[in-house]
């Protein structure tokens, strides 16, 4: 029989006021796989500004949105603050409240960085849930944020400018990134669906982001998980972040339940979903000044004007 999962509406985020709802990330399951979610929970699953999407960076349009400005990113907060967990659908680290917070970039406000989850492949052709100019991406962090205008995360999700998700490509590569392999090293201890709590953080949260906090796609969109609420402000760095095979394998080695033969947690990411004429920016390669005419109308028929007249006389 199907193990039915359940988990809250965000996946890494627990607040008790949200009501579970059950679902998967099998392909063939017919009754609680990502193929039904828009049936299934058509309130909003079904809706026109659904995540995540394919990037074709040949449509974007540039934007001068500025960077983004994290409130102690770069610094690790005292004590045990962490809760690390496999809540059967992905690998998730919630951090310390009210700590960290991110503004700018074009963001509808201040957020309070709340956490940070996964989402991975069975293999390195796929997992990121964005894909780049028809490049699919071995796995991708997401950090969730939340509008701090609102009284928590329960409230913030009701609203259109309540989440900001921040999303960072991960890309095969050679070199361990030690932050990255500071809060992975736990995923041993949660193998089967489990909770750490009072961890202490080692590593900055800024070491898990591109230096480069300037250059990325924004478009509005959704959850990436039922209910799939349109409620989400998205950014998803231009420049990816490296993890290694030995990271990657420690994320494949989850199961998604506690039965002896528990089914490996892999694939955990939504199909990409259509556009719906949605716009999406980019914050880099500003297209250059063309040589025509750039003045006012009025100037430029001015000066139109005169080239004929010298032509003629």
């Amino acid at each position: 029989m199907m193990d039915k999962v359940l988990i809250f509406v965000v996946i890494g985020l627990v607040p008790a006021s949200m009501a579970a709802v059950t679902y998967n990330y099998r392909p063939d399951d017919k009754e609680y796989g990502p193929s039904v979610w828009n049936t299934k929970y058509n309130v909003s699953c079904a809706g026109k500004r659904q995540s995540p999407i394919h990037i074709d960076t040949t449509k974007t349009v540039y934007k001068n949105l500025g960077a983004l400005q994290f409130t102690n990113d770069d610094k690790v907060p005292n004590g045990p603050t962490l809760q690390i967990g496999n809540n059967k659908h992905s690998y998730r680290v919630n951090l310390k409240k009210d700590y960290f917070s991110v503004k700018g970039g074009g963001l509808p406000g201040t957020f309070n960085v709340f956490s940070f989850h996964f989402h991975w492949g069975k293999d390195d052709t796929r997992g990121s849930e964005h894909t780049v100019n028809m490049k699919k991406y071995p796995a991708e962090l997401h950090f969730v944020n939340w509008n701090t205008k609102y009284v928590n995360i329960s409230e913030a999700l009701k609203h259109e400018d309540g989440i900001a998700a921040i999303g960072v490509i991960l890309e095969i590569g050679n070199d361990e990134n030690p932050a990255l392999a500071s809060f992975l090293k736990y995923a041993v201890n949660v193998t089967y669906p489990k909770e750490l709590y009072n961890i202490a953080q080692t590593h900055s949260i800024a070491d898990l982001m591109p230096k480069n906090r300037e250059a990325f796609y924004r478009y509005d969109g959704s959850l990436t998980t039922p209910v799939c609420q349109e409620v989400v402000t998205w950014t998803v760095f231009n420049n990816t972040m490296p993890i290694t095979a030995n990271q990657l394998s420690l994320l494949r080695s989850l199961k998604d339940n506690n039965a002896t033969l528990g089914v490996a947690l892999v694939d955990t990411h939504r199909p990409v979903q259509p556009l719906n004429n949605r716009m999406v920016y980019r914050t880099f390669d500003k297209p250059p000044v063309t040589a025509g005419c750039c003045l006012t109308p009025t100037v430029c028929l001015l000066i139109i004007m005169l080239g004929l007249f010298a032509m003629f006389n």
